[in-house]
């Protein structure tokens, strides 16, 4: 087990910790585990089209081995600046649609496309996702986080959807969302 995955690995699965596994397996003469990266050609096309990080999480190995072989083959590092260029019918729908979307349907990473529209002085985009069927009717009548749970969003959704459509937070042990507990109205005058 020793030498044959990372220290960290062998600590978890035997429930010691990291320096003891370090400590026995240099005790014993054992080099550390090295991962073995599989240079396919896609392997390889990855290098300098993504940071070296996205490269390695990518491919299986670490930074400084993606790195390495990046170095090793004359590729130059990822510069989202100037490593891809956006594609002009793209462009409109930066700051309207979410960087994430952008990005996926270009097959880049989503810093790559947020970059781009920074570079351009666009504001992001606050996505929020189609509400779900029935969601809008229960709005003010339960708590955000009873909503979210019912609905599967983050209660962050809810209570933006809500704010959106100008209605009221529930006030837990009131059956009237515009009065609060005191018997005081929510509403703004």
């Amino acid at each position: 087990m020793l030498g044959k995955a990372v220290d960290r690995e062998v600590a978890e699965q035997l429930g010691v910790s990291s320096k003891a596994v370090y400590t026995e397996r240099t005790k014993r003469g054992i080099g550390p585990f090295v991962a073995r990266a599989n240079w396919t050609d896609d392997a390889i096309s990855k290098l300098g089209t993504m940071t070296d990080a996205d490269a390695a999480k990518q491919i299986g190995i670490s930074r400084p081995r993606a790195r390495a072989k990046r170095e090793e083959l004359g590729i130059a590092p990822f510069d989202p600046n100037t490593a891809f260029v956006l594609p002009a019918e793209y462009v409109p729908q930066l700051g309207k649609v979410s960087d994430g979307s952008i990005a996926k349907a270009l097959g880049v990473s989503q810093p790559t496309i947020s970059a781009i529209r920074r570079n351009l002085g666009i504001s992001a985009v606050i996505a929020f996702s189609s509400p779900r069927p029935g969601l809008d009717n229960e709005l003010g009548k339960d708590t955000d986080q009873s909503l979210a749970t019912r609905f599967g969003v983050t209660r962050s959704c809810v209570r933006m959807r809500r704010l959106r459509l100008g209605i009221p937070k529930f006030i837990p042990g009131s059956g009237d969302p515009t009065q609060s507990q005191d018997g005081n109205s929510t509403l703004p005058v």
